[in-house]
């Protein structure tokens, strides 16, 4: 028998440390406190090395359906909105690092995650599961 290994946490970390276990042939069950997985959050950019990771997980089709790829980026100063630094994004970004600088709803990126993970090992996210000890 595969011996399982505990994830505490269906975060962000924890899903996507699921995903990668899974898909290396191990065995996981994430333990999550809160009853239901749900909105949390609000937009979140996957530079490069990031969106990498997913693409590699299998995750390039939806993250490029939910998210948007923007062609700037824009630093300001946050009193005058001066632009402080502007740097190229897009297609540029894509072609020298290999994969999207791209901007996804934290929810989204958190159900492709989750969706994922059971879909690859049906039940390995357990909900009302709090640690207690170790």
């Amino acid at each position: 028998m595969t011996e399982e290994i505990a994830i505490i946490g269906a975060g962000l970390g924890g899903l996507t440390c699921a995903l990668a276990l899974v898909r290396a042939g191990r065995r996981v069950v994430v333990y999550e406190q809160a009853p239901q997985l749900g909105e949390v959050g609000s937009g979140i950019t996957l530079s490069p090395n990031s969106s990498r990771i997913m693409m590699a997980l299998g995750l390039e089709q939806g993250m490029r359906r939910l998210g948007v790829v923007p062609p700037k980026q824009l630093t300001q100063n946050m009193q005058t909105g001066k632009v402080l630094i502007e740097r190229e994004r897009g297609n540029l970004a894509e072609q020298q690092y290999g994969a999207p600088y791209i901007h996804l709803h934290r929810a989204d990126l958190h159900s492709l995650l989750a969706d994922a993970v059971e879909a690859a090992q049906p039940g390995a996210i357990r909900l009302g599961h709090q640690l207690s000890a170790i």
